[in-house]
Protein backbone atom coordinates (compact mmCIF):
# COMPACT_ATOMS: atom_id res chain seq x y z
CA UNK A 1 0.00 0.00 0.00
CA UNK A 2 1.79 3.09 -1.22
CA UNK A 3 -0.12 5.77 0.68
CA UNK A 4 -2.15 5.74 3.88
CA UNK A 5 -5.93 5.59 4.02
CA UNK A 6 -7.35 8.26 6.33
CA UNK A 7 -10.82 8.64 7.81
CA UNK A 8 -12.24 11.39 9.96
CA UNK A 9 -15.51 10.54 11.68
CA UNK A 10 -17.85 12.56 13.82
CA UNK A 11 -18.06 11.15 17.35
CA UNK A 12 -21.16 9.07 16.70
CA UNK A 13 -21.31 5.38 17.65
CA UNK A 14 -22.88 4.47 14.29
CA UNK A 15 -19.69 5.55 12.50
CA UNK A 16 -17.62 2.89 14.29
CA UNK A 17 -19.17 0.30 11.99
CA UNK A 18 -17.86 2.23 8.97
CA UNK A 19 -14.37 2.29 10.48
CA UNK A 20 -14.53 -1.50 11.01
CA UNK A 21 -15.56 -2.04 7.39
CA UNK A 22 -12.72 0.12 6.09
CA UNK A 23 -10.27 -1.71 8.39
CA UNK A 24 -11.34 -5.05 6.90
CA UNK A 25 -11.08 -3.75 3.33
CA UNK A 26 -7.61 -2.30 3.84
CA UNK A 27 -6.38 -5.41 5.68
CA UNK A 28 -7.53 -7.52 2.72
CA UNK A 29 -5.66 -5.26 0.28
CA UNK A 30 -2.53 -5.66 2.41
CA UNK A 31 -2.98 -9.44 2.23
CA UNK A 32 -3.57 -10.39 5.86
CA UNK A 33 -5.12 -13.78 6.63
CA UNK A 34 -8.82 -14.05 7.47
CA UNK A 35 -7.97 -14.85 11.10
CA UNK A 36 -5.83 -11.73 11.45
CA UNK A 37 -8.43 -9.64 9.62
CA UNK A 38 -10.95 -10.65 12.31
CA UNK A 39 -8.50 -9.46 15.00
CA UNK A 40 -7.94 -6.20 13.10
CA UNK A 41 -11.70 -5.64 12.83
CA UNK A 42 -12.24 -6.23 16.55
CA UNK A 43 -9.24 -4.19 17.70
CA UNK A 44 -9.98 -1.23 15.44
CA UNK A 45 -13.63 -1.34 16.50
CA UNK A 46 -12.72 -1.28 20.21
CA UNK A 47 -10.17 1.52 19.76
CA UNK A 48 -12.64 3.56 17.71
CA UNK A 49 -15.42 2.96 20.24
CA UNK A 50 -13.09 4.17 23.00
CA UNK A 51 -12.27 7.34 21.04
CA UNK A 52 -15.91 8.10 20.18
CA UNK A 53 -16.96 7.44 23.78
CA UNK A 54 -14.22 9.77 25.05
CA UNK A 55 -15.46 12.54 22.78
CA UNK A 56 -19.10 12.02 23.77
CA UNK A 57 -18.28 11.75 27.48
CA UNK A 58 -16.26 14.96 27.47
CA UNK A 59 -18.52 16.90 25.12
CA UNK A 60 -15.92 17.14 22.35
CA UNK A 61 -17.38 17.59 18.87
CA UNK A 62 -14.05 17.39 16.99
CA UNK A 63 -13.58 14.55 14.54
CA UNK A 64 -11.95 11.24 15.48
CA UNK A 65 -9.09 10.42 13.11
CA UNK A 66 -8.27 6.91 11.90
CA UNK A 67 -5.33 6.11 9.65
CA UNK A 68 -4.34 2.83 7.99
CA UNK A 69 -0.82 2.38 6.61
CA UNK A 70 1.39 -0.48 5.50
CA UNK A 71 4.92 -1.04 4.35
CA UNK A 72 6.72 -4.27 3.55
CA UNK A 73 6.94 -5.21 7.22
CA UNK A 74 3.90 -3.88 9.11
CA UNK A 75 0.22 -3.04 8.86
CA UNK A 76 -0.38 -0.09 11.19
CA UNK A 77 -3.58 1.58 12.36
CA UNK A 78 -3.73 4.85 14.30
CA UNK A 79 -6.86 6.00 16.12
CA UNK A 80 -6.63 9.58 17.45
CA UNK A 81 -9.09 11.49 19.57
CA UNK A 82 -9.06 15.04 20.89
CA UNK A 83 -10.72 14.35 24.25
CA UNK A 84 -8.62 15.01 27.33
CA UNK A 85 -7.02 11.67 28.20
CA UNK A 86 -6.59 12.36 31.91
CA UNK A 87 -4.60 9.66 33.68
CA UNK A 88 -5.33 6.98 31.07
CA UNK A 89 -2.12 7.38 29.05
CA UNK A 90 0.12 7.81 32.09
CA UNK A 91 -1.37 4.73 33.72
CA UNK A 92 -1.01 2.73 30.51
CA UNK A 93 2.67 3.71 30.25
CA UNK A 94 3.24 2.77 33.89
CA UNK A 95 1.55 -0.63 33.60
CA UNK A 96 3.10 -1.93 30.36
CA UNK A 97 1.46 -4.32 27.93
CA UNK A 98 2.23 -7.89 28.97
CA UNK A 99 -0.76 -10.09 29.80
CA UNK A 100 -0.56 -9.84 33.59
CA UNK A 101 -0.23 -6.07 33.65
CA UNK A 102 -3.01 -5.64 31.08
CA UNK A 103 -5.39 -7.51 33.37
CA UNK A 104 -4.20 -5.48 36.34
CA UNK A 105 -4.66 -2.27 34.36
CA UNK A 106 -8.24 -3.20 33.50
CA UNK A 107 -9.01 -4.18 37.10
CA UNK A 108 -7.47 -1.00 38.54
CA UNK A 109 -9.43 1.19 36.16
CA UNK A 110 -12.55 -0.99 35.81
CA UNK A 111 -14.74 2.02 36.49
CA UNK A 112 -13.29 3.50 33.29
CA UNK A 113 -14.67 1.77 30.18
CA UNK A 114 -11.73 3.14 28.16
CA UNK A 115 -9.29 1.06 30.20
CA UNK A 116 -11.30 -2.09 29.62
CA UNK A 117 -11.52 -1.37 25.87
CA UNK A 118 -7.74 -0.89 25.70
CA UNK A 119 -7.21 -4.15 27.59
CA UNK A 120 -9.32 -5.92 24.94
CA UNK A 121 -7.32 -4.26 22.16
CA UNK A 122 -4.04 -5.30 23.79
CA UNK A 123 -5.06 -8.95 23.62
CA UNK A 124 -5.70 -8.68 19.87
CA UNK A 125 -2.70 -6.60 18.76
CA UNK A 126 0.92 -7.79 18.73
CA UNK A 127 2.26 -4.22 19.05
CA UNK A 128 0.11 -1.65 20.86
CA UNK A 129 1.21 1.84 21.86
CA UNK A 130 -0.92 4.41 23.65
CA UNK A 131 0.27 8.00 23.81
CA UNK A 132 -0.94 11.56 24.26
CA UNK A 133 -1.52 13.81 21.27
CA UNK A 134 -0.13 17.37 21.31
CA UNK A 135 -3.66 18.62 22.07
CA UNK A 136 -4.00 16.35 25.12
CA UNK A 137 -6.06 13.64 23.43
CA UNK A 138 -5.06 10.01 22.96
CA UNK A 139 -3.42 8.17 20.09
CA UNK A 140 -3.74 4.38 19.92
CA UNK A 141 -1.21 2.80 17.53
CA UNK A 142 -1.83 -0.83 16.58
CA UNK A 143 0.61 -2.79 14.44
CA UNK A 144 0.58 -6.27 12.94
CA UNK A 145 3.69 -7.74 11.25
CA UNK A 146 2.79 -8.55 7.64
CA UNK A 147 5.42 -11.14 6.77
CA UNK A 148 4.67 -13.36 9.76
CA UNK A 149 0.93 -13.26 9.18
CA UNK A 150 0.49 -13.91 5.47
Amino acid sequence: MSSPVRLSISPTPAHVRTVRQVAVAVARVVGLSDEVIDEVRLAVGEASTRAVSAHIGRGVSDLVAVEFAADSADFVVFVRDEAESGSLVAEWDRQGTDTDTIESFAEDLARDAAAVELAVVARLVPDLQVSSTPSGGTQVRMSWPIQELI
